[in-house]
């Protein structure tokens, strides 16, 4: 032990277990950043990675942690509000396209079957899923989304109470691409 840390240890009234805290705090940051490169990767190699682009930066664990907040947070916003007319008497559907720009191959259902814009919604109970393809649902300069995502919603006075499930969801934003698998509950009011 170096003579500064025996003379600390000395002085100190605590045991030296709080010696550990540095050592903990740097190992939870390499498992969050060993974590998202674990999510980010293939057997091919990194997901992000193609022939007409270059590989992202290296996973920064702090910005993964603020995408994989703010998709949780607006996932209902992106994924319901864009089709989905409440204005009007009776409810009605959205043709997607119109609020939501996506690369050829997306697909929107509502209760397992294609979406038909102007249709009435019809009860309280509905199902929205989506398969994105290079889809921005929160606009321009925000995350791009391919993957599959469903909506379970239930419409009351108080507004939407949904559990939105992601699966395969990859989400590239600001030099960052992360690969959300996930069940969560959310309110929209």
């Amino acid at each position: 032990m170096s003579p500064s840390l025996r003379s600390l240890r000395e002085k100190s009234s605590y045991p030296p277990l709080w010696l550990l805290v540095p050592v903990c705090l740097s190992a939870s940051l390499l498992m969050a950043a060993l974590s998202v490169h674990w999510l980010n990767s293939t057997p091919e190699g990194t997901a992000a990675e193609s022939a007409d682009e270059a590989s992202p930066a290296a996973p920064d664990p702090v910005i993964a942690a603020e995408v994989a907040h703010d998709v949780r947070r607006f996932a209902v916003n992106a994924l319901v509000v864009p089709v989905l007319d409440e204005d009007g008497t009776p409810a009605r559907w959205h043709d997607p396209s119109l609020a939501v720009p996506c690369q050829p191959g997306s697909q929107v259902f509502v209760n397992g079957r294609p979406i038909e814009p102007r249709s009435e919604v019809i009860g309280p109970e509905f199902t929205v899923s989506w398969v994105m393809e290079g889809c921005l649902p929160l606009g321009a300069g925000g995350p791009e989304w391919t993957g599959a995502a469903e909506v379970i919603a239930l419409r009351d006075d108080g507004g939407l109470s949904t559990i939105v499930q992601l699966r395969n969801l990859h989400v590239r934003h600001r030099g960052q691409e992360l690969v959300l698998d996930t069940t969560f509950a959310a309110r929209l009011p």
